[in-house]
């Protein structure tokens, strides 16, 4: 019997052994925290929230992402140490996923506040 991972049927990767990004469209913000599906063995992924003209958000550039260098179905998204992404609360924003060489990304949950 074969199985497949949770939310595994497709996912999001570079082609060989290069670096590449990947960017939503903007919407309505109202997430209290960014999750990912990501197996990460060597790089690690980073995420920057971004305005509509590309510009990253205060405080959530891909240089302030912590890389997720895991395989986790639920990990955590973090710039300096905080997943709290309820300051973007109302604005018009986009995600924008950096990939190290061998990263995959299966999906991305926003999580509103519970």
């Amino acid at each position: 019997m074969a199985t497949l991972r949770l939310d595994g049927f497709v996912s999001v990767e570079t082609i060989g052994f290069m670096e590449g990004t990947l960017v939503t469209r903007p919407h309505h913000w109202n997430a209290a925290e960014v999750r990912v599906n990501v197996q990460s063995p060597t790089g690690g992924l980073k995420v920057q929230l971004q305005d509509e003209t590309g510009q990253a958000f205060a405080g959530f550039g891909v240089e302030d992402c912590e890389p997720i260098a895991e395989d986790a179905l639920d990990a955590s998204v973090r710039w300096h140490g905080s997943g709290d992404v309820r300051s973007l609360s109302g604005k018009m924003v986009a995600l924008q996923f950096s990939f190290s060489p061998e990263d995959k990304l299966y999906s991305y949950t926003l999580r509103a506040e519970s």
